[in-house]
């Protein structure tokens, strides 16, 4: 009985100890969340422009404050009030579920949306759950923390963060040289392998890019190679169409029917490869379709609560950097405020960038295949290119 007894105990204790942590997590999301809306709202005057901005991690104190900048240094008699409401992690059912309150608190005369990366079935219950999130992130970060030997985490880590570094400072030699030691010292093999990808396809050295191909056909390779390697397995002739469709075959549980790969895909005007993907991978995905359906309804959505608060509002659809305007043209065509609606592309001003810079210079990742999170550069392509939007709006 004092057994049973003591296990209840602990098993409550447990409870109300998971209980008391996410109602500190709550806590403190409400803290940050308070201090974010105060610092949006604290120059808001009637003497200024309020651009709100939606969006995810690409959003959240990303190009928002560096377009906040260009504006009020290029106008001198108009104040503009850019309100950063983007935030890592977020999708379109949590924006949509905000968007009434957004426009009760900050009143905007300009709305610029760059969303829908992070959309998936689970939605806003997912994201409100922070005790789950906190697990989520324990759980991506476990093989690189949660290990016996600290001392060897930490000494293997920094030699990661390094190489990192030395490719953003064009330091291949260096940064090749550290992947192989961490590869040979079973660190994190896969991924490794997968930023070892990487550098040998900028850096063009397509023998080493061919060897880990031909040695590790399946290797849990992530969404930044898998694109990479899309592109060059479709680009280099040596492969014919039946090696590279048995190499998608072996990593198809990797592989996504998505925009960025069919992006890529479709400039090396490879339909037939499009097909094969589509007709072979989504059984693998039953619900991405939903996913695509549920980023439309809810961008549409978002659109509508905006204009029924007011019409006057300037709505900015914007397009993640590369892709192609089209593809959120198509998704949006059928809102019943399409006409109204003014979209910017971030696709031709970040190709003529990538001819000139590489792509560390740009992107610090490719979580997307063919664009990831910007740097300060990046950031900075963006907010010029919404800049000039708006300038056109306020001319009219």
């Amino acid at each position: 009985m004092n057994i049973l007894k003591k296990i209840s105990l602990i098993i409550l204790g447990i409870f109300i100890s998971l209980i008391l942590l996410e109602a500190g997590l709550q806590i403190a999301g409400f803290a940050l969340t308070t201090v974010k809306n105060y610092q949006n709202k604290k120059f808001k005057n009637s003497n200024t422009i309020t651009v709100l901005c939606l969006g995810e991690s690409t959003t959240d104190d990303q190009w928002p404050p560096i377009l906040q900048k260009i504006l009020n240094e290029k106008y001198k008699n108009i104040k503009f009030n850019v309100i950063d409401e983007g935030l890592a992690g977020t999708n379109t059912g949590v924006i949509y579920y905000k968007i009434n309150e957004y426009m009760s608190i900050y009143k905007p005369d300009i709305v610029v949306s760059m969303m829908g990366i992070n959309d998936t079935g689970l939605g806003y219950i997912k994201y409100k759950i922070k005790l789950f999130n906190l697990l989520q992130l324990i759980k991506k970060h476990s093989s690189v923390f949660l290990c016996k030997d600290l001392s060897y985490v930490n000494f293997h880590l920094i030699d990661e963060k390094a190489a990192q570094l030395m490719l953003v400072d064009g330091n291949y030699a260096k940064a090749e040289k550290i992947y192989l030691r961490l590869i040979k010292n079973k660190y994190r093999k896969s991924h490794i392998l997968n930023r070892l990808c990487f550098l040998y396809y900028q850096t063009g050295k397509f023998d080493k890019l061919d060897s880990i191909i031909n040695t590790n056909k399946k290797i849990p390779y992530d969404g930044n190679c898998l694109h990479t390697l899309i592109v060059y397995l479709t680009k280099n002739k040596q492969y014919s169409f039946d090696q590279i469709k048995n190499w998608i075959r072996l990593n198809k549980d990797k592989i996504l029917y998505d925009s960025a790969n069919i992006y890529v895909l479709k400039q090396y005007h490879c339909e037939e490869l499009i097909s094969y993907i589509k007709n072979n991978i989504n059984d693998n995905y039953p619900d991405m379709p939903d996913t695509k359906e549920i980023t439309t309804q809810n961008y549409q959505n978002i659109i509508n609560v905006i204009e029924k608060y007011n019409s006057d509002i300037k709505i900015l659809a914007m397009q993640y950097p590369i892709l192609p305007i089209d593809d959120l043209k198509n998704m949006l065509k059928d809102s019943q405020y399409y006409e109204k609606l003014v979209f910017i592309s971030n696709e031709e001003n970040f190709k003529e960038a990538l001819k000139k810079y590489k792509t560390e210079a740009i992107f610090t990742d490719m979580f997307k295949g063919n664009f990831g999170h910007c740097t300060a550069l990046g950031n900075t392509l963006i907010a010029e290119n919404v800049a000039k939007t708006i300038e056109k709006i306020i001319k009219k």
